[in-house]
C-alpha cells in the first residue's frame, strides 16, 4: 500500500529540479520466486528475468515506483554512482537514508539524470542485491558519439556477475555460520559456480552489430554487478583494442584515450570502451580466481574451483558479419583442453590457466593503478584537492579490518556498522534549530541503547559542507572494493599490490600508511589532475589516499562492495552538515524520511513534534505506525 503523504512529498521534489528533459516512469513489482528453469529463489522485477535496464537521456527525470509485493524481507533501491545532489533521501541504504520497504507497501524513488555515463540500480538492504534486485542504469548525452567518434546506434551494455547453484540464503548462511574459514579466519567467500552476462543464466548473450559502419567503433559499457568476484574482460581477437572513454561515470578525454587488451574490473566498477572490428567476435568476462584462498568452502566438491575446472566465464557474442564465433568451450566437469581457460589449484593457490597471450599480458591490462601512469585522464580538468587548514580540511582513517570468529569477518576500524532503527539521515535533519548535538545523540547505555543502536560507535563521521576530506583507507587482509555514495573521489595514491599468495593475504597484518603531516602540508607528489571515480579496489596490506570536497549535504554511506563483507559490517557513514544552506534546510527532507518509515511518536505526534522533543533515548523516539513495533535493525 502506497503512503499518499510519501507520494506527495516525492512528487513535490519533482518541481525543484531544473532543466528536465523528460519523465521516465518505471513501475517495479517485486516478487520472491524461483528463477525461471531453476530451483533457486530470487527477487524478480515484474516477474521477469533477466531484469530490464533503465536507459535515459541526460536531464531526464527517473521515477521508479517500487512495490514490495511478496518479499518477506524489507527492500530498498539505490542508484549506484548517482550523487543525488540535494536528494539524499532517495539514495536508498536501509537504516542510513530510509527504512526498509515492507511487504505490501510501495515507495516512489525520484532521481534526476544530471550525470552522464554507466551506472546501475540495486537493492541496498545489505546482502540483498545478489538475490536479483539489480539492473544497469545508463544515462546518454547527445553529443558523446560525435565527441568520441563511436556509432550511437551501437552502444551496448555488457554487465557481468557470478552465479551459484544454491540460493543466496544458503550462501549467506555458510558465511555467517562460520563454514568458510581458513586458520580461524571465518566469513570468507563461497566460490561461484559460474558467470553470467546481462543476467542470462546460460552464461552467454548476443549483440547485433551487423549494421555497424565499417571503420566506426562501437561503445561497450562494462559493469561489474557481482557480489564479490573480480572479472578479466577481453576480446577473443588479439587485434581488437579496448579504448577506455569512461570510468565509474566519469567521462575521459577524447584526445588522449588509453587503450588496452583487457580490463580488470572489480565489484561496483564500470568502464566504457570503444572497439572496432569488421568480423564477429566474442567478449569474455572471466572470474579471476586470485582472491580465492582455499578456505573450507572453496574446497567443497562441485565448486567451479575444483582442480582443472573450466574457468567461470561470461560471454558476449557480437555479430558483426553474420557469422557468430563459437565460444572457447562448452563447460563440462573438467578442463582438458590446452586452449580453454581453466582453473588449477596448487597448495590452496588457485591459478587461471590458458588465457590467450594478449589477455594475459598485464602490461596491456587496465587496472586501478593506471591512474599513476598518466592514463585515464578525466575530461573535466579538476585540480588536485589541497589540504588547507584543520578548519576546512580533515583526514579520516578507514582501516578495513578482519576478525576471527563466525560472523564478524569483515569490519571497519574493528567495528561493525549496523543500520539504525531511526535512519541516520532523519537524526541529522533533527539537529538545528531545536535539538543540540548532545540531545540528538545519546550515549550508549542511556535509555537502554546498545552499541548497535547508537550510530556514534558505528563508524559515523560528521563534517561541514565544503570540507576537504582526505580518506586514508588501509586493508589489513583480503581484497576490498571500496565505494563512496554521494560523491566521486580523486585517487591521489594507491599502493601497488603486494603479490601475496591467496593464503597469506587472508592473514591480517599491520599496514604502514602515509604520514598525516605530509598530507597536511601537501608535500606528497600526488597527480595535479587526478582520476576521479567512486569505487576502488584495495588488496591485502595496501592503502589508498583519496580526496573529495563535501559539497553535497546529507548522510552518505561508504562500504566494501564485496556484499558479503558489507553483510558483516565493513561500512560507515559520512554526515555532511549544511546549517547555512537554504536548499538543504528544508523540512521536506526529514518529513519524507519520516513518512517513508511510517513513523509516529509514542503520543501519535508527527515529524515536527518529534523534532521539538528531540531524542533522549531509543524508547522516546518512534514506533513503526503500521505494526506497533520498532523498525528492526538489519544484520
Amino acid at each position: 500500500m502506497k503512503n499518499p503523504r510519501t507520494v506527495a512529498l516525492a512528487l513535490a521534489a519533482l518541481s525543484t529540479r531544473s532543466a528536465i528533459a523528460d519523465d521516465k516512469f518505471y513501475n517495479w513489482n517485486l516478487t520472491y520466486t524461483k528463477l525461471p528453469g531453476t530451483s533457486r529463489d530470487a527477487i524478480l522485477i515484474n516477474n521477469e528475468w533477466p531484469p530490464q535496464s533503465i536507459e535515459v537521456n541526460q536531464n531526464d527525470r527517473i521515477i521508479v515506483n517500487v512495490n514490495n509485493h511478496d518479499v518477506n524481507d524489507t527492500v530498498s533501491l539505490h542508484a549506484h554512482g548517482f550523487h543525488q545532489m540535494y536528494n539524499n533521501q532517495a539514495d536508498g541504504p536501509v537504516g542510513v537514508t530510509q527504512c526498509g520497504l515492507h511487504k505490501g507497501h510501495s515507495q516512489m524513488y525520484v532521481w534526476q539524470a544530471d550525470q552522464v555515463g554507466s551506472f546501475w540500480v540495486h537493492s541496498h538492504k545489505v546482502g540483498q542485491y545478489p538475490y536479483g534486485l539489480r539492473a544497469p542504469l545508463i544515462v546518454r548525452q547527445a553529443d558523446e558519439p560525435a565527441y568520441y567518434g563511436y556509432d550511437a546506434d551501437h552502444d551496448f551494455i555488457f554487465d557481468v556477475s557470478e552465479t551459484w547453484n544454491d540460493s543466496m540464503p544458503a550462501i549467506e548462511q555458510k558465511i555467517t555460520n562460520g563454514d568458510c574459514c581458513l586458520n580461524n579466519i571465518c566469513g570468507l567467500e563461497v566460490p561461484p559456480d559460474g558467470a553470467i552476462a546481462r543476467d542470462d543464466l546460460s552464461g552467454m548473450t548476443q549483440y547485433d552489430a551487423t549494421n555497424l559502419s565499417s571503420g566506426t567503433p562501437m561503445r561497450v559499457r562494462i559493469i561489474n554487478m557481482s557480489a564479490f568476484s573480480n572479472f578479466i574482460v577481453f576480446a577473443d581477437d588479439s587485434d581488437i583494442d579496448l579504448a577506455v572513454i569512461e570510468v565509474d561515470g566519469v567521462p575521459l578525454k577524447s584526445d588522449n584515450v588509453s587503450t588496452a587488451k583487457s580490463i580488470m574490473i572489480h565489484p561496483g566498477q564500470r568502464y566504457s570502451v570503444m572497439l572496432n572490428s569488421t568480423k564477429s567476435f566474442n567478449l569474455y568476462g572471466v572470474v579471476d580466481p586470485d582472491l580465492y584462498s582455499g578456505n573450507d568452502c572453496q574446497k567443497l566438491q562441485g565448486s567451479s574451483l575444483s582442480q582443472y575446472q573450466y574457468a567461470a566465464m561470461a560471454t558476449g557474442q557480437f555479430n558483426v558479419d553474420g557469422k557468430l564465433v563459437t565460444p572457447y568451450f562448452e563447460a563440462t566437469s573438467s578442463c582438458t583442453e590446452t586452449t580453454a581457460p581453466c582453473y588449477t589449484s596448487d597448495n590452496n593457490q588457485f591459478t587461471l590457466q590458458n588465457l590467450p597471450s594478449h589477455a594475459s599480458d598485464t602490461d596491456q591490462r587496465v587496472t586501478d593503478q593506471w591512474y599513476s601512469d598518466g592514463k585515464l585522464q578525466p575530461e573535466a580538468d579538476v585540480d588536485r584537492i589541497m589540504y588547507g587548514n584543520d578548519s576546512d580540511s580533515t583526514i579520516i582513517h578507514l582501516d578495513l579490518t578482519v576478525t576471527s570468529g563466525t560472523d564478524r569477518y569483515a569490519t571497519m576500524n574493528d567495528k561493525q556498522f549496523f543500520a539504525q532503527q531511526i535512519p541516520v539521515l532523519l537524526r541529522q535533519t533533527q539537529t538545528p534549530p531545536e535539538c543540540s548535538s548532545d540531545d540528538l545523540i545519546p550515549e550508549p547505555g542511556v535509555g537502554g541503547l546498545t552499541d548497535k543502536d547508537y550510530y556514534g560507535t558505528n563508524n559515523t563521521w560528521h563534517v561541514k559542507q565544503g570540507t576537504n576530506v582526505f580518506l586514508v583507507i588501509t586493508a589489513k587482509a583480503n581484497t576490498h572494493p571500496f565505494h563512496l555514495h554521494g560523491h566521486d573521489f580523486q585517487v591521489l595514491y594507491q599502493t601497488p599490490s603486494q603479490g601475496l599468495s591467496s593464503t597469506d593475504r587472508q592473514q591480517p597484518s599491520q599496514v604502514n600508511g602515509p604520514d598525516d603531516d605530509k598530507i597536511k602540508d601537501n608535500s606528497y607528489d600526488f597527480p595535479a589532475v587526478p582520476l576521479r571515480r567512486d569505487t576502488i579496489q584495495l588488496t591485502a596490506r595496501t592503502y589508498v589516499v583519496a580526496a573529495f570536497k563535501t559539497l553535497n549535504p546529507g548522510t552518505w554511506f561508504f562500504h566494501c562492495h564485496n556484499d558479503f563483507h558489507s553483510l558483516t559490517g565493513m561500512a560507515g557513514a559520512l554526515v555532511v552538515n549544511a546549517p547555512d544552506d537554504p536548499k538543504w534546510q528544508n523540512p521536506s527532507v526529514g518529513e519524507s524520511v519520516w513518512e517513508q518509515c511510517r513513523f509516529e511518536t509514542k503520543t501519535g505526534g508527527n515529524f515536527t513534534s518529534w523534532k521539538r522533543s528531540c531524542c533522549k533515548s531509543s524508547d522516546s523516539c518512534t514506533d513503526a505506525a503500521s505494526s506497533g513495533e520498532k523498525v528492526q535493525v538489519i544484520s
